[in-house]
């Protein structure tokens, strides 16, 4: 059974992995088909494999017009929560077990911007309980949510910025590895949230190098190269003297080698025993 290219444009990606296709013929199919034979349609579905999926993937949030569900959406006045809007269109989008345990949790704290401001640390305590869910299937929604709050909260979330990247990078990657909506949106995230505190992680590149070492230097490759695209854009805007940008290109470098493998020590009076035990031996053979 044919299907149609997956590169052809007007096709959009399903979430089972199908590029949802047009199924009308064309008019010289219908044209050629032969009288009282019955009319063949192309398939409605084509399958992308795993690779093709992760090499479409784009993470370039900073060259976009456009923004994804609830970061594009303007605020009606300045007490509109960007937070509370995503958190709503979510409710239709996501019908999970999963995210409506989060909802019903957390919307009692972020009807408002002054709400959220104030409830800051209990919605993100939230926020990280539910991404640490295991085999949760709301990520997409609550990875969404993390950078609209990040959009909301500036300044005020930096305090829980570690906490929020560490989760991302273990709790979602590392047990997402093999799914490429959760893996781009999880890096979707991390690329807002380094564009919203590029100021705050500018003055210490050398600290964020080392908590973001884990996917530098991750054992997949498609991992690794997210991981180098979203840093690339906090790399760039590094204004030192050459002595500065030359130690934190070098403390890049340090930390992306592989740890050395420990070579085994041998303990030198065991050896002499051993040796002695042996001369022994052969004293009373002979």
């Amino acid at each position: 059974m044919k299907g149609r290219p997956a590169s052809r444009e007007g096709d959009s990606i399903s979430s089972t992995g199908y590029i949802i296709a047009d199924t009308h013929s064309s008019d010289e199919e219908e044209e050629a088909a032969a009288p009282g034979t019955k009319r063949r349609f192309k398939s409605q579905y084509t399958f992308k494999g795993f690779h093709e999926r992760i090499s479409s993937l784009d993470i370039d949030i900073f060259h976009q017009v456009g923004t994804s569900v609830g970061l594009g959406d303007p605020a009606e006045d300045s007490n509109e929560s960007y937070f509370y809007n995503a958190l709503v269109q979510w409710k239709d989008l996501d019908l999970t077990a999963h995210f409506t345990d989060f909802r019903y949790e957390v919307i009692r704290y972020c009807r408002s911007l002054p709400q959220v401001l104030y409830h800051k640390d209990k919605i993100v305590s939230i926020l990280l309980k539910h991404l640490r869910v295991e085999k949760s299937l709301a990520l997409q929604a609550l990875l969404n949510l993390t950078a609209v709050l990040a959009r909301d909260l500036r300044n005020e979330i930096y305090p829980s910025f570690h906490d929020i990247l560490i989760t991302i990078m273990g709790d979602v990657l590392d047990a997402n590895t093999d799914n490429p909506d959760v893996i781009e949106a999880a890096f979707t995230t991390i690329c807002y949230m380094f564009k919203f505190h590029q100021k705050q992680l500018l003055k210490d590149m050398l600290q964020l190098f080392q908590w973001y070492k884990p996917l530098l230097g991750h054992r997949k490759d498609y991992v690794r190269h997210f991981a180098a695209e979203s840093l690339a854009f906090l790399v760039r805007k590094i204004e030192p003297s050459y002595e500065e940008l030359l130690a934190h290109y070098t403390a890049l470098l340090a930390l992306m080698q592989p740890e050395p493998t420990p070579t085994p020590q041998h303990n030198e009076e065991e050896d002499m025993e051993t040796g002695d035990g042996e001369d022994e031996e052969n004293d009373d053979g002979e």
